[in-house]
């Protein structure tokens, strides 16, 4: 993965993954095996758990072994630059 990206969607799930560039124009964020990051605290300890889900899971997916690209309308969503 080279070309990371982090946003947010329109219903407020922070989803990273690797950006499709032939999928990718002015309207439309291409990514490929894009992922929800789940970030929770533990309240008694103060410790973070980070979990990443995937958007499909590859039990449900015919091509196993290609990846799964996304479109997202970027007037929903947020993007980060790093």
């Amino acid at each position: 993965m080279e070309n990371i990206t982090i946003f947010i969607d329109n219903v407020g799930r922070q989803i990273v993954g690797e950006i499709n560039e032939q999928a990718t124009n002015k309207t439309t964020l291409g990514v490929d095996n894009p992922c929800i990051v789940n970030i929770q605290a533990d309240q008694s300890t103060g410790q973070m758990s980070v979990q990443l889900l995937p958007f499909v899971f590859s039990e449900f997916v015919q091509n196993k072994g290609e990846n799964i690209t996304w479109k997202f309308k970027r007037a929903r969503g947020f993007s980060i630059k790093n």
